[in-house]
């Protein structure tokens, strides 16, 4: 079982509780933007239209997702980028995350459009994940400050 809440501002006790267990891909990814991992939850936070902490029945956290509140270009298509931080916490809920990550997408989809973002190509468990969904995967780009690999991708709707 999952409990799932939004939140409407960060807090340095959330950002922290993140980056103290966060997934090495996802730390990995984070650490080769062009900000601190602290202040780019932070600032992911913020940007977000909609943003969700997810715990698990016992109150530690799995995850922190959300939809940013602005959209880009991608592939030629307007698009929002949607984006989520897991612990290794979450790796004991897949079930439960691809079950209320898929409800999530479609919801966000119906109100916003297609969403969008960039994975870093060594994040596995993101990139399946994203594909199981039914996203279009784009070509590999080279970006962050070493010139990594990133995978972009629009997910126009959710496979059932």
């Amino acid at each position: 079982m999952v409990k799932i809440k939004r939140i409407w501002r960060p807090t340095r006790e959330i950002v922290v509780e993140l980056l103290m267990d966060m997934r090495r891909p996802d730390m990995k990814e984070l650490m080769m933007g062009p900000r601190e991992p602290y202040t780019a939850v932070w600032q992911s936070i913020m940007d977000s239209k909609y943003c969700y902490v997810v715990r698990d029945k016992e109150d530690n956290l799995l995850a922190i997702f959300g939809i940013a509140s602005w959209q880009m270009s991608v592939s030629k298509e307007k698009a929002t980028p949607i984006w989520f931080l897991g612990t290794n916490k979450a790796y004991r809920h897949n079930r439960a995350l691809v079950y209320y990550g898929r409800q999530f997408c479609v919801r966000f989809i119906d109100e916003v459009g297609p969403l969008c973002n960039w994975i870093w190509a060594g994040n596995e468990p993101s990139i399946r994940y994203i594909q199981h969904l039914g996203a279009e995967l784009l070509d590999v780009v080279p970006m962050g400050k070493n010139g990594e690999l990133f995978v972009p991708f629009i997910l126009s709707e959710v496979k059932q």
